[in-house]
């Protein structure tokens, strides 16, 4: 998951807690930006302003007021690339060829997981001292970075490509993450004196706020254009907790696809000829954890016959899995096999419970199919075993003898 940082250069002294800011990313055509350090055409684009006190988090002692230090950042995506513009009040700029890190600067970071990089970006002065751009490699040489002086300040704007962006995916609908600007008031000390940032904790993902798409990027919208599919596509739409980012996931049944969308969203397409062969598709808190199941039975055709298969899907670390499938029906012409699914609590828990249906055209000595090697098999009315129970833990699964 993506997370954006403005990381301290020279500490001075560690500031109040803040609770996370998201900040909303808007969609845009790359032909629409220019990187030129200009502002006219961010005007109309609505961003995140830090102009209060408890956004300094570091060096508060020594902020005067939103003429010393603030800043309003902007943010726009397109297909390709990210871009964000930093419109940065500061009563005088701090800037030399050195780039030492106490100097006035701007960085963002990026979180892979529970790893953190970081771009880091000293602006020009326009007067002779040069842009630096340091930080993560494959950023640091592949982003586009212009500024220019303002009348209060300076501005920074930044074009990052997402392919070059650590643990970027196209299935994002939020990235987790913060920034912050850097103040030095003093070429002789040379000390970062002040941080304003959207989040207090800029060193772990946990505690960043989210670069957010969802105010101008539906992402059912977005995951219905990927799979070539329209609203009406939609049987299912429905927030439950699957026990995968902080807050309730949506779950989705679309055409043949079941989705679960959280900051990232996550796909199964389910092996059918026809949605029509998709029912009894609900979810479940079989685990009795509250992080919840899907659980679908599904028709599957092939040779002249076909079978129905009961499946579980759960949301297990990056992606959906199936921890369960059993075969709960068979057809070949006139002869049918179908069984019985019942769910029953125990406890905090929801057991699945299978009992063996009455036989039509097939017996004992006419069937000839072959037991499923691929899921639990059907149950035969005429087998040892004609009832099971099953119970859920985690993603894992027992029979209850």
């Amino acid at each position: 998951m993506l997370r954006v940082v403005l990381l301290l250069c020279s500490v001075l002294l560690a500031g109040p807690a803040l609770a996370a800011i998201d900040i909303p990313c808007h969609p845009a055509e790359d032909a629409a930006v220019t990187i030129d350090g200009l502002l006219p055409d961010w005007r109309d684009v609505k961003g995140v302003t830090l102009d209060e006190p408890a956004q300094v988090i570091v060096g508060r002692e020594n902020w005067r007021g939103v003429k010393d230090l603030s800043v309003t950042v902007t943010c726009l995506r397109s297909d390709a690339n990210l871009y964000l513009a930093f419109d940065v009040t500061d009563n005088y700029l701090v800037r030399m060829r050195e780039a030492k890190p106490g100097e006035d600067h701007i960085q963002i970071h990026f979180a892979d997981g529970d790893n953190v990089q970081k771009l880091v970006i000293y602006p020009s002065d326009m007067k002779g001292v040069p842009r630096k751009v340091t930080g993560h490699t494959r950023m640091a040489k592949s982003a586009e970075v212009a500024e220019a002086l303002q009348p209060r300040g300076y501005s920074v704007e930044v074009r990052i490509p997402l392919q070059a962006i650590p643990g970027y995916s196209a299935r994002a609908v939020a990235w987790r993450g913060a920034i912050a600007v850097a103040d030095c008031d003093s070429k002789v000390h040379g000390k970062t004196e002040k941080i304003m940032s959207t989040a207090d904790g800029l060193a772990r993902a946990a505690q960043l706020g989210r670069f957010t798409f969802g105010e101008t990027v539906d992402a059912l919208g977005h995951f219905l254009k990927q799979m070539g599919l329209t609203p009406r596509d939609v049987k299912f739409d429905r927030a439950v907790e699957m026990g995968g980012d902080p807050g309730l996931e949506r779950v989705v049944l679309a055409g043949a696809y079941v989705a679960v969308m959280g900051e990232e969203y996550h796909y199964v397409k389910l092996n059918v000829k026809s949605v029509s062969d998709i029912s009894d598709f609900q979810v479940l808190n079989l685990t009795g954890d509250g992080k919840h199941s899907i659980v679908v039975k599904t028709i599957e055709r092939a040779g002249g016959g076909a079978r129905q298969v009961l499946h579980v899907f759960k949301l297990v670390g990056a992606g959906i899995q199936r921890p369960f499938a059993m075969e709960i029906a068979k057809q070949q012409g006139p002869n049918k096999l179908v069984s019985r699914v019942s769910y029953v609590r125990h406890k905090r828990k929801t057991d699945i419970v299978v009992e063996a249906g009455r036989p039509e055209g097939w017996n004992a000595q006419n069937y000839r199919e072959a037991p499923a090697d691929d899921v639990v098999p059907i149950l035969l009315p005429w087998g040892d075993k004609t009832k099971a129970r099953f119970r859920f833990t985690g993603d894992e699964y027992e029979e209850i003898k």
